[in-house]
């Protein structure tokens, strides 16, 4: 029951964190080019989704974990796939399938968060048979698409990502 606590406290500072960052992002975006938001509609919609779904959902599905164990978590990880769905959409582009950028986004956005639901569903440790096999086909689901972003992307995607850990530009 210990680590429920410390996992529900530790989710609890990373939904806020995430919560005020989205915030922040949603009002200054990316420093001196001002608000992301200042777009076009279509834009303006899918950040919206992809900030709702992402970064403002864990601080809410963690405290309706803290009340229903393992509803939170479930929700969280269906919330990440629906923002992997978004992030995929987004980047469909004319001339084909922009799956740097796809794969890219997912990884750094929805993968954490479905992490986050991932630690919140196990810690609750639901008894209901049916929140476990939909657990299993959502990380079905996630193996799929990160298996297919990996066979897209492959080596020049790993160097990439390399490179922009290391603080280069793409």
């Amino acid at each position: 029951m210990k680590s429920r606590k410390v996992i529900l406290t530790s989710s609890i500072i990373i939904g806020t964190i995430a919560l005020l960052g989205a915030g922040l992002f949603a009002v200054a975006g990316a420093g001196i080019y001002g608000s992301p938001f200042a777009g076009d509609t279509y834009f303006n919609a899918t950040l919206l989704l992809v900030l709702l779904f992402g970064p403002v959902a864990v601080l809410p599905c963690t405290l309706f974990d803290w009340w229903k164990p393992g509803f939170g978590g479930i929700i969280l990880c269906t919330l990440a796939i629906f923002e992997v769905v978004v992030v995929v959409l987004n980047n469909l582009q004319e001339w084909g399938f922009a799956v740097h950028a796809a794969a890219l986004g997912s990884l750094c956005l929805a993968f954490p968060v479905f992490v986050t639901g991932t630690l919140l569903f196990f810690s609750g440790n639901p008894q209901v048979s049916w929140l476990n096999w939909a657990w299993r086909f959502e990380v079905l689901l996630a193996a799929t698409v990160a298996a297919y972003f990996m066979w897209h992307v492959g080596a020049d995607g790993v160097s990439a990502l390399r490179h922009l850990l290391r603080g280069g530009i793409i």
